[in-house]
């Protein structure tokens, strides 16, 4: 996906990220890795729902929140928004309590 992506082959490049969620849709950093893509280049709808759906199979995962916090400028929702920082302060405070030491 990256080596189509750098040539500009942008619909090979979200086919190979799609085809990699279709054989584990499971991983949540194959959602993460298309979220990027399409936040990349300007698909932000498509980037948000790709978000939700690595942060529902891994609700730890840092970037996938600094990812979906990144396009909360896009949220309409005032209370999504606030509410997705409060959670994004809340890890950021987990893991400096539990694994930076």
């Amino acid at each position: 996906a990256r080596e189509a992506e750098a040539k500009g082959d942008l619909t090979m490049a979200e086919s190979c990220l799609s085809q990699a969620i279709s054989a584990n849709p499971k991983l949540s950093e194959a959602w993460s890795n298309r979220a990027s893509f399409h936040y990349r280049h300007g698909n932000y709808k498509e980037a948000l729902s790709d978000c939700d759906s690595a942060l529902r199979l891994n609700p730890a995962g840092l970037e996938d929140w600094i990812n979906r916090g990144s396009q909360d400028k896009y949220i309409s929702d005032e209370a999504e928004v606030c509410f997705l920082y409060y959670i994004y302060i809340i890890l950021i405070l987990y893991i400096k309590n539990f694994y930076i030491k």
